[in-house]
């Protein structure tokens, strides 16, 4: 906790190099610790390591959302992520993020993410959770557009 804390005062001091070096220390004992992981890619991206930020990004967006905040957050790290025009994602990583993006409500950038990912047995589930949100909210011609 006291490394977290750290790695969070670092990055408050915009110091890059300490935020990612305790963040670090965390992620290598707990690889997919999710105030870790998000820390680690506000530091990389401080840094403009665009290498450290996109395996950082990777495992932050391949890693399910515990409850809607954390979707939430990954998702505002997501549009993030996008605005620096980074290469795309895999398409596993990307599948996840899909779940991810429907379960913060994210429509849009779920849909637009579905667009560009290929199609395979990852992503038909994906594709069916967001079409039942869709459906929920009322866009059952959204949802229609979207194929397996």
């Amino acid at each position: 906790l006291s490394t977290l804390a750290r790695g969070w005062d670092a990055l408050g001091q915009l110091n890059g190099d300490g935020a990612s070096a305790a963040f670090g220390q965390v992620l290598a004992s707990e690889p997919d610790h999710f105030d870790a992981l998000t820390g680690q890619f506000t530091a990389q991206q401080l840094l403009n390591d665009n290498v450290a930020c996109q395996h950082a990004a990777d495992a932050l967006f391949s890693r399910p959302a515990a409850g809607p905040a954390e979707a939430v957050q990954i998702s505002q790290h997501w549009k993030q992520y996008r605005q620096r025009s980074y290469p795309s994602i895999s398409t596993n990583t990307g599948w996840q993020l899909v779940h991810t993006l429907t379960q913060a409500r994210e429509f849009q950038q779920a849909e637009a993410l579905v667009k560009q990912l290929d199609k395979h047995d990852h992503g038909q589930d994906a594709i069916k959770a967001l079409q039942q949100a869709l459906e929920q909210e009322g866009l059952s011609h959204r949802a229609k557009a979207l194929t397996l």
